[in-house]
């Protein structure tokens, strides 16, 4: 009998809408995405079944879900509810807090130690080692960091073990690590961006990179030409502005 892989799943504590923003932002790529509630029917509860997740090539959730569910759970449940049902991880939210820090540690194998919030305003750099990811702004910097949604990581020590596919201000904000099987993908930022959110006409797409670029380099890595595209979008994932916005 095979088993069904799910392309996305959205994992979200049991306030969270099914309209959540990873989710709109999936689809709009032409991605099936599930949304997955736990917090509710026991999916928190000591050894729970990690088949209530199902198997899937992309699993996006938020820190703070992660840090609840860690707090009914023993950190190996946890580990078998999410990372060992997908082969790629997006991770975002984290909050300078002993609970996202706990998290963080966990998802990298102890190599990033917090979050911390940013001192001024930075460029973002992309680095030029992962084409397949980065796309062509690979080893470009531009834009501007917001203090309000942007952070950094801490590492533990000088030498990571993790990759660094952004930076701000020379630190890391959007990285990868291997778990197990698994390629888990952490961003720095606050929230994801709102795609019903009213813009200008004169809205610069680049402005939404920290919300929105991390999530699309995440799924076109983990699902290739599944992710739909169309001119804008290969425009945005190949760094060239669209001259009509």
């Amino acid at each position: 009998m095979s088993i069904t892989v799910d392309d996305v799943v959205i994992l979200g504590w049991n306030d969270v809408p099914a309209g959540s923003r990873p989710q709109k932002i999936a689809e709009f790529l032409g991605i099936q995405a599930k949304h997955v509630l736990v917090g509710v029917d026991g999916l928190t509860a000591p050894n729970a079944d990690p088949r209530a997740v199902s198997k899937c090539t992309c699993l996006v959730t938020d820190a703070e879900t992660l840090a609840r569910a860690a707090e009914t759970m023993e950190a190996a449940d946890l580990l078998r509810l999410t990372i060992d049902r997908a082969e790629y991880m997006f991770v975002y939210g984290f909050q300078p807090t002993a609970r996202h820090g706990v998290i963080l540690q966990m998802l990298s194998s102890g190599d990033i130690r917090s979050v911390a919030p940013l001192s001024e305003q930075y460029q973002f750099q992309v680095t030029d080692g992962f084409r397949s990811c980065c796309g062509q702004f690979s080893g470009l910097s531009f834009g501007a960091t917001d203090q309000a949604i942007d952070r950094h990581f801490v590492n533990r020590a000088k030498e990571s073990q993790h990759d660094a596919l952004i930076r701000v201000g020379g630190k890391p904000f959007f990285v990868r690590s291997t778990v197990g099987r698994c390629q888990v993908f952490l961003s720095a930022c606050a929230e994801l961006a709102d795609l019903d959110e009213p813009v200008g006409r004169r809205a610069q797409v680049l402005s939404w990179f920290s919300r929105l670029l991390p999530l699309m380099m995440c799924l076109r890595e983990a699902l290739g030409n599944r992710v739909w595209c169309n001119d804008r979008i290969d425009r945005l994932l190949n760094g060239r502005r669209d001259s009509s916005t």
